[in-house]
């Protein structure tokens, strides 16, 4: 049996590679249409996506029905092979000539029932083993995947007069093999501490490459990369954590009542902190659902300037935030007059009208820095940054000065108007300052969950679940199987029955014929039972896929249904894992029913 078993094997962990990879597209698939949900709602597209995966999911499920039919053949060889060596070694022993008797008969099937618990057992675990080995070569790809280099960066003295530097620099986002995909080449790019440097280009140009590569974050073809001091990075997508908007901004950080107030003040919060509900304690929702790109943005830059660092690292944060609320950062955080005015910033930034009062300009294009210095230097002469800026000045700095004017009409007024203002809001601010450490935060309030805990069921199962699975798995599966069952326990009371009467029979006349009576009887109520186990496991198997595949299709149907607020209180990862690893428990302690069910037969004929 072990060569034709061997064959069967290496088909079964073909399957499970493919059950696994389809099982990958699926869970894929599913959690992009989680993120992009508002979209698909938004254009009507969820009976498109319904069909899609359910598509995937009727593959992933035919694949598991082709290994199903390859663990039932197994299952059935490994189950009659007890009772074939039985009949077949005392065939052997009577037909060389020996007298089978009840003493050595009994003795005999004593020893085979001993054996028929490993044999029941090794094809499950040869199944187990199987789906253990697939996994682990899985895991093991994920692990050996190459690492960046730990040295990417060299880390430097922070009252180095450099604050990053990068020479000969030769980077790739994609190194497999041979074939390299160059991003940045040839960059040389050195600046100063203390300063504002403004790194600019089209768009493709490289900008946000040139800040992963200072960071780490590229791979490192050519070239040194010096980082000297602590780093704040404020990404162009920002990222912010499920919890309250104050934990956001503290990210661990010790509190301090004024440098706080401070930074709402200047990274523009203070309006949005009247208008949510708990103010800074309100809770965030997974991925700032509940906040507007330009309040992710703003939280994001007021964590780096809380969290306070020798050089900041800003990603174009100005492009998610209205044109007046940009120039409003860049005049109170990052520019030449804001809170970090003494801190290195490098701003990566398509709003070209504040490169005159950044120190230093670095203009990328095509992956390669083509000009960099003062921007007076560079707009002196025919260069590129000098049209770059020519193409660009006159719509933003109109657009600029309409959100800043209160009122166009009054001319001169309005803007003498808005510089009493302006200083009035200083005054007001530096007062409010000079007394925070007595007024503490007032913006609080109220603390509510939003995101609840997640319940799990306790106790026994309700009469309710049981009918429930019985309508998903059908009533002719159920009912084969019901019916297997009972006849596989009626057919294995038989056989208990039969060999308490032949343990009690007391006729030693004709012993040859009656032995071979009592144990043909006895073979066929093993046959019988073995065959009424394999027709209850192939019922319960395609009954649970039914069942699985109808539940998975009413869950992702129901999902799709469900309002938006659903998906601002409840995480993403909660909802994948209903369709990851809770819609495979529906069907794989189904799977593990044969295994139990053999086991017990397996300890009850051993014991007997």
């Amino acid at each position: 049996m072990l060569p034709f078993n061997s064959v069967l094997m290496g088909k079964m962990h073909g399957f499970q590679r493919t059950i696994m990879k389809i099982t990958d597209q699926r869970v894929k698939k599913t959690n992009e249409v989680l993120d992009g949900i508002k979209v698909i709602k938004l254009y009507g597209w969820e009976d498109s996506f319904l069909k899609e995966v359910d598509g995937i999911r009727s593959q992933e499920l035919g694949a598991m029905k082709s290994r199903i039919k390859f663990g039932i053949i197994i299952t059935f060889m490994w189950t009659c092979s007890p009772i074939l060596v039985s009949l077949l070694s005392f065939l052997c022993y009577s037909l060389l000539g020996n007298n089978l008797t009840s003493e050595k008969a009994f003795v005999s099937l004593t020893l085979f029932n001993i054996l028929r618990f490993p044999l029941v057992m090794l094809p499950n675990m040869i199944t187990q083993l199987i789906q253990a080995r697939v996994s682990i070569v899985r895991i093991k790809t994920f692990l050996n995947l190459t690492e960046l280099e730990e040295d990417a960066v060299i880390s430097g003295e922070a009252d180095s007069p450099t604050a990053a530097q990068i020479k000969g620099g030769k980077f790739s986002w994609d190194m497999k093999d041979e074939v390299n995909t160059v991003t940045l080449d040839n960059i040389n790019v050195t600046i100063p501490r203390g300063k504002l440097v403004a790194i600019v280009g089209a768009v493709g140009s490289g900008k946000s490459s040139l800040v992963s590569a200072m960071l780490g974050e590229m791979d490192k073809m050519e070239g040194e990369v010096y980082l000297n001091g602590s780093v704040s990075y404020v990404p162009q997508v920002s990222w912010v954590l499920n919890d309250s908007l104050k934990n956001n901004i503290l990210f661990g950080a010790p509190w301090n009542k004024c440098y706080y107030k401070e930074v709402i003040t200047s990274c523009a919060l203070e309006t949005d902190l009247q208008i949510l509900p708990n103010g800074d304690n309100t809770e965030i929702g997974e991925k700032g659902i509940n906040l507007s790109g330009g309040q992710k943005q703003r939280v994001s830059l007021a964590r780096a300037i809380y969290n306070k660092n020798d050089i900041y690292i800003f990603d174009d944060p100005l492009s998610a935030v209205d044109a007046h609320v940009g120039k409003h950062l860049f005049e109170k955080v990052i520019g030449p007059n804001g809170m970090i005015n003494n801190k290195t910033r490098i701003l990566v930034t398509h709003k070209l009208s504040v490169l005159p009062e950044v120190d230093h300009v670095v203009l990328l294009k095509d992956g390669q820095v083509l000009e960099q210095g003062t921007y007076n230097d560079l707009m002196g002469k025919d260069s590129e940054l000098h049209r770059l800026v020519s193409s660009y000045e006159p719509d933003q700095d109109t657009n600029t000065d309409k959100e800043d004017t209160s009122d166009s009409e009054l001319g001169d007024m309005s803007r003498d108007e808005n510089t009493v203002r302006r200083r009035k809001s200083t005054a007001r601010s530096r007062k409010e300052s000079e007394t925070c450490s007595i007024k503490g935060n007032n913006t609080g309030g109220k603390d509510e969950k939003l995101i609840t805990e997640e319940t799990v069921e306790k106790g026994k199962i309700s009469y309710k679940t049981y009918v429930n699975y019985l309508n998903y798995m059908g009533i002719t599966y159920g009912a084969i199987t019901l019916v297997s069952f009972i006849l596989q326990y009626a057919s294995q009371l038989g056989s208990q029955l039969w060999l308490s009467e032949w343990s009690n029979s007391n006729d030693n006349t004709d012993t040859d014929n009656k032995l071979f009576l009592y144990l043909g009887i006895y073979a066929l109520l093993g046959l019988l039972q073995t065959v009424f186990v394999l027709g209850f496991v192939f019922a319960i198997l395609y009954a649970s896929i039914m069942a699985s595949s109808k539940i998975h299709r009413s869950m992702f149907e129901r999902i799709l249904k469900v309002p938006m607020s659903f998906f601002d209180t409840t995480p993403s990862g909660r909802i994948l894992n209903r369709f990851s690893k809770e819609i495979s428990l529906i069907l794989y302690p189904v799977l593990k029913i044969p295994l139990k069910l053999q086991t017990e037969i397996a300890i009850q004929m051993q014991r007997r």
